[in-house]
């Protein structure tokens, strides 16, 4: 008898905390609404709610920079008492640097991780990032979370006039930190 395995359907839901972040990117098309209001956490709990109700199994979590918030942590929880199955992160890192808020994060939940890299040196991502000590924070958090254990880590790269003569090396870089789910994106 041969048994053919089911797929079973993902049900996601995306969820915008807000625009604010701890970057400066040249290319950001929300900078202008860095000023809104961000989410309350009792609106982002009662979203999370409402899409669990509505039979999503995946949440994902974007802004701005999601980790800067002081209740991140408390949200990734309260999504994983809801009872999403992947609760992925979009994040330029930075935050991942800092071991003790890595470890607070996946222990709380976060399953999945998704991080921007624009570049595949200090000068060229930095650059873009207006932030100077983006690329080595963000190698430090891609680091930090491997060592604990997180295996589905993806990228995005925005393609901008500034780095699309390098994508063959943006490509190349990311593929040696291991990644193999990367996302090449024009800003729109």
């Amino acid at each position: 008898m041969m048994v053919i395995p089911t797929r079973t359907k993902t049900h996601k839901t995306v969820i915008i905390w807000g625009y604010q972040c701890n970057n400066r990117c040249r290319f950001c098309i929300d900078s202008q609404k860095r000023d809104f209001p961000p989410k309350t956490t009792a609106e982002i709990k009662k979203e999370m709610t409402e899409a669990r109700k509505r039979g999503a199994d995946y949440l994902e979590l974007i802004g701005g920079e999601t980790t800067i918030r002081p209740d991140v942590v408390e949200l990734v929880r309260y999504a994983r008492r809801c009872g999403f199955k992947t609760i992925m992160m979009a994040t330029n890192g930075r935050m991942f640097s800092y071991s003790r808020f890595a470890e607070k994060i996946i222990a709380a939940g976060l399953n999945s991780l998704i991080f921007s890299i624009h570049g595949h040196n200090d000068r060229l991502h930095d650059s873009l990032t207006r932030t100077p000590g983006s690329f080595q924070e963000l190698l430090a958090g891609l680091e930090n979370v491997k060592k604990m254990g997180l295996k589905n880590i993806g990228s995005n790269t925005t393609i901008v006039k500034q780095n699309y003569r390098d994508l063959a090396q943006i490509g190349k870089f990311i593929f040696n930190l291991g990644i193999r789910n990367a996302e090449f994106i024009f800003v729109d």
